[in-house]
């Protein structure tokens, strides 16, 4: 998947409304990324997943190796979000699975993960290049864990609650 304009984004995964009532699966909404993602748009993310409303569920993001997800540049309208290699919005409970590489068109000083609103867990066994956001209310955690293959090459801000650390990280 490649895009090139101001925020088109490359993957988008939603589950929304319902009352939460019914039998569902596990995650409400869930990516596999087995193909590059390639976003360089302004504002454009290369993977946004939600999960919202009375329903709202568990996000999965997976990356598979020798996979590459791309955000987008700096949003070209004031106050409007940067892009973003991967987006988790909402949720109840969020995971990425890392195996490739997650990164910014604008490297270390891009975002290369945002989160809004949801308890998220970032396994890395691959290679991150960028910031990581957690723009949520109080109460929702980043729990970053980076294992042995891990590389994370960060920018100015690593907004996460507890990191683990058995591989690499370049701070930038």
């Amino acid at each position: 998947v490649v895009t090139s304009g101001a925020g088109a984004h490359g993957s988008f995964a939603q589950s929304a409304g319902g009352s939460g009532s019914s039998v569902s699966p596990e995650f409400k909404a869930e990516v596999a990324a087995f193909f590059d993602v390639l976003v360089s748009g302004a504002g454009a993310h290369g993977i946004f997943a939600q999960s919202a409303g009375d329903g709202m569920g568990s996000i999965l993001v997976q990356v598979f190796p020798n996979v590459t997800v791309q955000g987008g540049g700096a949003a070209s309208v004031s106050g409007a979000e940067s892009g973003a290699a991967i987006f988790v919005k909402q949720g109840t409970r969020s995971t990425i699975n890392n195996d490739g590489t997650i990164r910014s068109i604008d490297g270390s000083s891009g975002v290369a993960i945002r989160a809004v609103d949801s308890d998220l867990t970032i396994n890395n066994d691959g290679l991150i290049t960028g910031e990581i956001i957690n723009d949520g209310v109080s109460g929702s955690p980043i729990t970053l864990v980076n294992y042995e293959s891990g590389v994370i090459n960060t920018g100015q801000l690593v907004d996460v609650d507890l990191e683990v650390h058995l591989g690499d990280i370049v701070i930038g």
